[in-house]
């Protein structure tokens, strides 16, 4: 207990309410590896464990062993694992005492994780993970990042990229991305840990990029403009290669930002209110966008033009809904400011997101239609589903037609026509429907069908290994639109498959 209170003594702070800041002697809930300890706190811990073991074994129990030994074992996992899966044979070997009954373990750690305030960390059915709580408390190893580098940075980096394209939205989000990305991992890596870890890494960094803007040297940026960042990162910096993958991940972070902020596209939501289910598309645009991002936009560079009008073309005409006004800088650095001409932006609402839409650019002479942007293609006959993303828990648009999610459970707006069958551990509730689009909404958990009278199947499939990341559109020539509110096609038509950015992956008859 001596041992253990100097510890805390010398590695925790706590700031009183008059703004002082002075040492503390209790756990305050960071994860284990926050505390950092240094080669020589390690070996004095190493030794003490030993001892209070061997004591247990002779029937000595310490009270201080549960809290002793889970410091121990998170550390040693961090110096010492490196390749496979997770086991106590790395905690006790380098002990060389007996490793003792599961049982006994786990009463260790399920107390130890307690005292020191942290969660034990349970599966998707609700089991405990005594392994892995103790693995993840440790952070990343050192000796698997210099074993599997390449492997690790190139996951992470595939991680980071799908946490943006999906909003963010903190570490569930990003750990839910890591387990979407686990294909880019050899099998060996392929583990609880890994993905939990990895999650933690991606949300931090993510937090942390404001900070740093575009800086050459984010991470002297970070020690100036964040204290104790060091700390809550699920990564020790003291080795080369670990300072590599995170300056390496802190510039991707950078670009993707950027990247979010420059995109153009719409975002589909359902929401319930005291009328009834509401059912939109929000445009997103740039507030200070650059004149090289609008060169991208258009496909011409060098165009620069004191003032643009942004053009919403749909069923009812043609309306300009914004203006991007030249604000300062000159050549691709010039930098505009977007107006919105309706109060709140631009928002589909009910039947409108069904008929066609597109926007453009004109600078007062000349029109350009306006390239990538993000779910523009208006939603067709097939069910809409919509699952809940980030802190907010809003219904955001996944797919249309079948789809698989990782999220417990999905709203589904189907046509009426459509007959949902669960089977299994299926669950379908309807909860409302949208009249003026002759739609039903369900919320659906486990794996639901939607048959059309045809007996065609739609899947809907939560609790996946991941979300579905496509949008299939039909294309073909189209009769000339009198009355109808639908494309009516002729000849023979093409599916294609669009990406979460608006693009076509792929194509076939």
């Amino acid at each position: 207990m001596d041992w253990l209170t100097q510890f805390l003594f010398a590695h925790t702070r706590e700031t009183k309410p008059d703004g002082r800041s002075v040492y503390a002697t209790k756990p305050d809930g960071r994860p284990l590896y926050a505390y950092k300890m240094r080669d020589a706190t390690y070996a004095e811990l190493k030794d003490l464990s030993r001892q209070l073991i061997l004591q247990d074994q002779k029937g000595k129990s310490d009270p201080s062993l549960a809290r002793v030994f889970c410091l121990y074992a998170a550390e040693t996992f961090c110096r010492e694992h490196a390749d496979g899966p997770w086991a106590w044979e790395t905690v006790f070997k380098p002990l060389g005492v007996e490793e003792p009954s599961r049982p006994k373990i786990y009463d260790w750690v399920e107390k130890g994780l307690e005292r020191w305030s942290r969660p034990l960390l349970r599966d998707s059915s609700g089991d405990r993970q005594f392994l892995v709580s103790i693995a993840c408390e440790g952070g990343l190893p050192l000796q698997l990042l210099q074993r599997e580098g390449a492997h690790l940075t190139q996951f992470f980096r595939s991680v980071l990229e799908h946490y943006y394209r999906m909003g963010q939205g903190g570490f569930s989000v990003a750990e839910a991305s890591a387990r979407q990305q686990a294909h880019r991992l050899p099998r060996s890596l392929r583990q609880e840990p890994v993905f939990h870890l990895a999650g933690a890494l991606i949300a931090k960094i993510a937090d942390l990029q404001p900070h740093v803007g575009s800086t050459s040297d984010p991470l002297a940026a970070l020690d100036q403009l964040v204290p104790d960042w060091r700390r809550d990162l699920p990564l020790r910096l003291d080795d080369q290669v670990a300072e590599a993958l995170l300056t390496g991940l802190m510039h991707c972070s950078t670009e993707l930002a950027q990247e979010a902020t420059a995109r153009i596209g719409w975002r589909g939501r359902l929401r319930e209110s005291g009328v009834g289910w509401r059912l939109e598309k929000r445009m997103d645009f740039p507030e200070r966008p650059t004149a090289e991002q609008v060169a991208t936009w258009i496909d011409v560079s060098g165009h620069n033009r004191p003032r643009w009008r942004l053009l919403l073309h749909s069923s009812l005409g043609t309306e300009a809904v914004a203006w991007l006004t030249l604000l300062q800088g000159e050549g691709n650095s010039a930098r505009y400011r977007r107006e919105w001409l309706r109060p709140g932006g631009v928002t589909l609402v009910g039947a409108a997101v069904r008929q066609s839409h597109c926007l453009s650019l004109h600078d007062g002479q000349r029109e350009y239609p306006l390239a990538k942007v993000r779910n523009a293609d208006p939603w067709g006959d097939a069910p809409w589903v919509f699952i809940e993303r980030g802190a907010s828990g809003e219904r955001e648009w996944l797919t249309e037609g079948s789809a698989r999610t990782r999220s417990e459970q999905a709203w589904v707006l189907a046509m009426s026509g459509l007959v949902p069958s669960c089977e299994g551990t299926g669950v379908c509730e309807c909860v409302g429907s949208i009249p003026e689009l002759d739609r039903v909404v369900y919320r659906v958990g486990g794996e639901v069908d939607f048959l059309t009278p045809q007996r065609d199947r739609y899947r809907i499939t939560c609790r996946a290994d991941g979300d579905s990341e496509e949008t299939f559109v039909v294309e073909g020539a189209c009769v000339p639109q009198a009355l109808q509110q639908q494309p009516l096609y002729r000849g023979l038509l093409r599916i294609q498959a669009l990406d979460p950015d608006g693009q076509r992956c792929q194509c076939s008859q």
